[in-house]
C-alpha cells in the first residue's frame, strides 16, 4: 500500500486523533496484561503443569526452556540477555506495528504519528524495567530482581528508540519534500522533539557495552540519570496527546529516585580492615536491627552511594550477624579494582579510621528466590562454583544450605561448593567463615583450588592440613593452573536421567553415596549456582547444558557475573 500525504477534514483529524489515542491505550495496556498472565502463570499454572504432564514431555520442555535461556551476544558480551528474551521482544515488536499501521489507511502522516504516539506509550514500561525496587510492579509480578529485568530494560529501550527513529525520519522526510524544514526547525514543538531524540540517542550510544563497561561511573551511569529525565522534560512540551504516558514515566522515574535515596539507604558507621596479602578489604557496618540493612541475607547486595552527585556501586554481602545494644553487623568483603569506590575503601581502610558511609540495599535475586529455597523440608543436590570474590556471594548461600539441611529431613542431600583463588590468602576470610559449618554432613564440603603461588604457602597448606579445618569439609588443592571444572561438575550428576550409567567423577565421596542414593539424586532437581568472571560462567553453563540436552536433567543454573550492568 502506497502513503502518501492526504488532505483531511476536520472530522478526519478529529478521527484520525481517535485512532492514534487507542492505538496508544492498547499499546499501553498491552505489558499490564502480559504482566498479570505472567504472575498467573507463575502463581498456578506452573506449579499444576509440573504434577500433571507427562515425564516425557517435562524432559523436552526442560530442554527448550535451557535453549531458550542461552544468552545472545555480539562480540560474546552477552549483552542482549538470554534468547527467550530476543524472541518476545521481537513478537512484541510485530505486535505494536500492528497497532501503528492499524487503520492508517494511506495516510503517510498517520503513520508518522502513530510511530511516536506508540513508541511514547511505552515509555512508562521501560522506565519501571530500569526500577531498583523490590516493590517495583515488574518485580512483584516476575519474580525477578532488577539485575535479572536489566536484558529485558536493554531490549525495551531498543524497542523505543527503533519507533522513534523511524517517527524522526518520517517527518524529516515530511519537512523536506513539503519545503517545511527551514520554518519547522525553529518552532519550539519540533526543537522539544529534537531534544528528545538527541537524548534517546546519547542513552543509546552510551549503553553500549563497551562504553557501559569501560566508564560505567564517570559515563554509563550520570548520563542515564541525567538523560532519562531530560527525555521526560522534553517528550513533555513536545506534544500534549502523550502527556499522560510521558508524566507517568516521570513518576516512576521521581518515585526511583525518592525510594533510593529515602526509603532504602541509610548512613551508617564502616570500619574497613585489609586483609593482609592481597586486594581485599573486610568492611564491617553497625546497622540498627529495625533498618532495611539489617534485613540482609545470602546472595543479596548493598549499594555504597559516593559522595554528591556520584555513582553507586553493589558489593555483595558476606554475613550478617546480631549483636548487642539492638545492632546488627554486616560484613562486606569488597576487591580493590581501582575503581573510585573501591579505591576510597582501601583509602579508609589505610587510614584505619570508622568513617559515615551511606549504603543502600539490600538488592539481589536471591534475596527473592533463595529463602523459599531455603525453608524447603526437602531439596536436591546443590553445586556451587565460585571464582575469586565471588565467593561473598556463594558462601553466605553455601552455609544458609547446610544449615538448612542440618535443621530439616534433607540431611542426606548434597551441597557441594568450588572456590578458585588465585592465591591462599585470598580464600582465608572466606575459610574462617566455614569453619564449623557442615561438619557432621558427610555429603557438605567445600574445595579451594589455588592457581597461582603465594609467599609461605608450604605454611599456609599445613593450616589446612590440620583436623581442625578438614573435620569441617573444607580442602585446599594447590595446582598453579586454573582447574579442570568438567569432571567435576559431571561428576555432580553421578546418574542419566533414564538411570542407565553413571558418570566420571573427580570426588570419591560421590561413589560412598550407593548406587539407590546416586540414583534418586538423578531424579531430583539440582541447583547450580555460579559467581565469578564471565568466562568461568560460560564453561560452567557450557557443561551443565550437556546433562540437560543431552540427560534430560532437571537443572536450576542461577548465575552472577562480574561487571558492571549485569547481563
Amino acid at each position: 500500500m502506497a502513503y502518501s500525504f492526504v488532505t483531511l477534514t476536520s472530522a478526519e483529524k478529529d478521527e484520525r486523533r481517535r485512532q492514534l489515542n487507542l492505538s496508544g491505550e492498547m499499546a499501553w495496556v498491552s505489558p499490564i496484561i502480559i504482566l498479570l498472565g505472567v504472575y498467573i502463570h507463575r502463581k498456578l499454572l506452573r506449579p499444576l503443569l509440573s504434577q500433571t504432564l507427562p515425564p516425557h514431555l517435562l524432559v523436552q520442555w526442560r530442554r527448550v526452556s535451557w535453549v531458550l535461556g542461552t544468552k545472545t551476544s555480539i562480540g560474546g558480551t552477552g549483552d542482549f540477555g538470554p534468547l527467550g528474551v530476543q524472541l518476545f521482544g521481537a513478537l512484541y515488536l510485530i505486535w505494536l506495528l500492528v497497532l501503528i499501521f492499524r487503520s492508517t489507511g494511506q495516510d503517510y502522516m498517520h503513520l508518522a504519528k502513530a510511530f511516536g504516539h506508540v513508541a511514547v506509550s511505552q515509555l512508562p514500561l521501560n522506565y519501571l524495567l530500569g526500577m531498583k525496587s523490590m516493590w517495583s510492579p515488574v518485580s512483584l509480578a516476575t519474580g525477578l530482581s532488577h539485575e535479572r529485568l536489566n536484558s529485558w530494560h536493554r531490549l525495551f529501550g531498543r524497542i523505543l528508540y527503533a519507533l522513534v527513529g523511524a517517527h524522526v525520519l518520517m517527518y524529516l522526510n515530511f519537512f523536506v519534500q513539503q519545503n517545511l524544514l527551514a520554518k519547522r526547525i525553529g518552532d519550539w514543538d519540533v526543537l522539544w522533539g529534537v531534544v528528545a531524540f538527541v537524548a534517546f540517542s546519547l542513552l543509546w550510544v552510551l549503553s553500549l557495552p563497551g562504553i557501559r563497561r569501560r566508564w560505567y561511573h564517570f559515563v554509563f551511569y550520570r548520563s542515564h540519570v541525567v538523560l532519562s529525565a531530560v527525555v521526560v522534560l522534553a517528550l513533555w512540551w513536545h506534544v500534549p496527546y502523550t502527556r499522560v504516558y510521558v508524566g507517568l514515566a516521570g513518576l516512576v522515574w521521581g518515585a526511583g529516585a525518592v525510594v533510593r535515596r529515602f526509603g532504602a539507604s541509610v548512613v551508617v558507621n564502616a570500619q574497613c580492615e585489609a586483609v593482609e596479602g592481597t586486594e581485599l578489604v573486610n568492611v564491617l557496618l553497625e546497622v540498627p536491627r529495625e533498618s532495611a540493612l539489617a534485613t540482609g541475607g545470602p546472595g543479596q547486595h548493598l549499594y555504597l552511594h559516593a559522595e554528591g552527585f556520584g555513582p553507586r556501586t553493589p558489593f555483595t554481602i558476606a554475613a550478617v550477624e546480631d549483636q548487642k545494644k539492638g545492632l546488627v553487623s554486616v560484613r562486606l568483603v569488597v576487591r580493590n579494582v581501582g575503581g573510585p569506590q573501591t579505591r576510597s575503601i582501601a583509602d579508609i581502610a589505610k587510614s584505619r579510621e570508622v568513617k559515615e558511609l551511606r549504603f543502600e540495599g539490600p538488592y539481589g535475586g536471591s534475596g527473592m528466590s533463595l529463602p523459599e529455597m531455603v525453608q524447603r523440608r526437602e531439596s536436591g543436590p546443590v553445586l556451587m562454583v565460585a571464582g575469586g570474590v565471588g565467593a561473598t556471594y556463594i558462601i553466605p548461600i553455601y552455609i544458609a544450605l547446610v544449615e538448612q539441611r542440618r535443621s530439616t529431613a534433607g540431611k542426606d542431600a548434597m551441597v557441594r561448593m568450588i572456590w578458585v583463588v588465585r592465591r591462599f590468602a585470598d580464600a582465608a576470610w572466606g575459610i574462617e567463615m566455614l569453619k564449623g559449618i557442615g561438619a557432621e554432613l558427610e555429603e557438605c564440603g567445600v574445595d579451594v583450588y589455588v592457581t597461582r603461588g603465594s609467599v609461605g604457602f608450604d605454611v599456609e597448606m599445613e593450616e589446612q592440613r590440620s583436623p581442625e579445618l578438614t573435620k569441617h569439609g573444607v580442602s585446599v588443592h594447590k595446582l598453579g593452573r586454573r582447574p579442570d571444572l568438567e569432571p567435576m561438575i559431571e561428576g555432580f550428576f553421578p546418574v542419566s536421567a533414564g538411570g542407565s550409567r553413571v558418570m566420571p567423577s573427580s570426588d570419591p565421596r560421590l561413589y560412598a553415596l550407593g548406587e539407590t542414593r546416586r540414583r534418586q539424586m538423578a531424579l531430583e532437581e539440582a541447583t547450580v549456582f555460579v559467581c565469578g568472571p564471565g568466562s568461568l560462567a560460560n564453561d560452567v553453563r557450557e557443561v551443565v547444558g550437556r546433562q540437560v540436552m543431552e540427560e534430560g536433567r532437571k537443572v536450576k543454573l542461577i548465575e552472577e557475573v562480574f561487571g558492571f550492568g549485569g547481563t
